[in-house]
């Protein structure tokens, strides 16, 4: 949890309170924690995404994906 933690703040994310306990805690070993791991880890991901410290990584070759199929973070425009 530390690199997760690392890499929040590599993007600029900081965490309420109760949810850096959370992640701090590895979220839980019920049902729910492999989930809420993965859409922390989905987030951020999109959070570096906007921020611009990866890159999206779409397939930029295929027009389907990008006129037809779309990506997590919305289509591209076409002129």
């Amino acid at each position: 949890m530390a690199r997760l933690l690392a890499w929040a703040d590599e993007v600029g994310v900081g965490f309420e309170s109760g949810v850096q306990h959370r992640v701090e805690e590895g979220f839980s070993a019920g049902v729910n924690g492999e989930d809420e791991f993965d859409a922390m880890v989905g987030l951020l991901g999109m959070v570096a995404v906007v921020r611009g410290v990866v890159e999206s990584g779409e397939p930029k070759d295929d027009a389907a994906v990008t006129a037809i199929e779309g990506w997590i973070l919305g289509r591209m425009p076409h002129p």
